[in-house]
């Protein structure tokens, strides 16, 4: 959460989109899935942004694995 807060305040949404994608691979990993789906869409979108689809692409994958509603597309 530290360095979310960190890259937020940089305001480097590659490093935001990055932490996002950890915390949700964290909440996964405790069996908090639905926590994990929350944090991932807001990867994903901020992915997007910065143009980097291989993430967009990984991040889509693991939604579908964790059988996140709302996958983004």
């Amino acid at each position: 959460m530290k360095s979310l807060a960190i890259e937020n305040e940089l305001g480097r949404k590659e490093g935001v989109a990055i932490q996002y994608t950890n915390l949700g691979i964290l909440e996964k990993q405790r069996g908090n899935s639905a926590t994990a789906c929350g944090h991932w869409p807001k990867a994903v979108a901020l992915y997007k942004e910065v143009g980097i689809s291989d993430k967009i692409a990984m991040l889509q994958n693991l939604m579908k694995e964790t059988g996140c509603e709302n996958t983004p597309s």
